[in-house]
């Protein structure tokens, strides 16, 4: 059953990265989150403002974070643009 989704999601998802990352256009779809708010101590007071916003995006926009972090990070080691002994910023 895992084989068909494989299959059929992968060659889809893997032009939607590629298409993305070629144009260097993300849609406006995948920009898109959901913010749950969470408590920042479990053990606090609901009724107290002590949230934090937790954004939830889609599979697809990871992946083309991803995608794009690795070429930039392989473009930057080929290109020699890396500093060997950097330490911040």
């Amino acid at each position: 059953m895992r084989d068909c989704c494989y299959e059929t999601l992968l060659p889809t998802s893997v032009e939607m990265i590629y298409l993305s990352e070629s144009s260097a256009i993300l849609p406006p779809c995948f920009k898109e989150a959901l913010l749950n708010p969470s408590l920042k101590i479990p053990s606090l007071d609901h009724e107290d403002k002590n949230y934090r916003p937790i954004s939830n995006l889609c599979f697809v926009s990871k992946a083309i974070e991803k995608v794009v972090k690795l070429n930039l990070n392989q473009h930057f080691a080929v290109s020699d643009f890396l500093v060997q002994f950097q330490l911040a910023y």
